[in-house]
């Protein structure tokens, strides 16, 4: 989740805006400094910088946290969500705590449903992490021993499509995973907006 934390911060500092879906030119970026301020941010930050720290102990063959992931995935979701709580609502942004959140809920239906459909099980398809070390085939054959929900993807897998199929080495993600993640590149994106753009009102 880190790579959407910073991907949105540095968007905010550049010229290209986003107006629900559309990309729109300004003279001058936001400021990104107001956000920082806030409470809400920081555990965002903290549970960003901790899954960077899981995906390096899976890298190194530590299994321990995969026990925990979905907690802890559950966790990073409720962290931007609080922000979301504290600042769209705050300011007033209905639309857009509603659009990210429409995302959210978007991207657990996918979720579920792949499962549903392959026996309670995520499909997993690994290419390039199986040469970074993120992903090794014996971890994924036995999944259920660390707890984790996963499976080795075939030409069996039922929507192959909705599977974890977009490999980064450091990690796999579902379309569901991107629709996540897309609710929290929302939630900061306009969170940071929203406080830059009330301030820039009040002085």
């Amino acid at each position: 989740m880190i790579e959407t934390l910073i991907f949105s911060l540095i968007l905010i500092k550049t010229n290209l805006h986003i107006k629900l879906g559309k990309f729109q030119i300004h003279k001058e970026s936001y400021n990104i400094k107001p956000i920082l301020n806030r409470w809400s941010i920081y555990p965002v930050i903290f549970m960003s910088i901790f899954y960077v720290y899981l995906q390096y102990t899976i890298m190194n063959q530590n299994y321990y946290f995969l026990q925990y992931q979905h907690i802890i995935k559950n966790a990073i979701l409720g962290s931007y969500m609080i922000l979301g709580l504290d600042v769209l609502l705050r300011y007033e942004k209905y639309k857009e705590y509603i659009v990210a959140c429409c995302s959210l809920l978007c991207g657990f239906t996918l979720n579920k449903i792949v499962m549903y459909f392959n026996q309670g099980k995520m499909p997993i398809f690994p290419d390039v992490s199986y040469s970074t070390g993120y992903t090794q085939y014996d971890m994924i054959m036995n999944a259920s021993k660390y707890g984790d929900f996963h499976i080795l993807g075939d030409h069996m897998t039922n929507l192959i499509f909705l599977s974890d199929i977009f490999d980064f080495g450091t990690c796999i993600w579902s379309l569901g995973d991107v629709l996540c993640r897309l609710f929290a590149f929302l939630i900061v994106y306009y969170s940071a907006k929203a406080i830059s753009e009330y301030i820039r009102i009040k002085f």
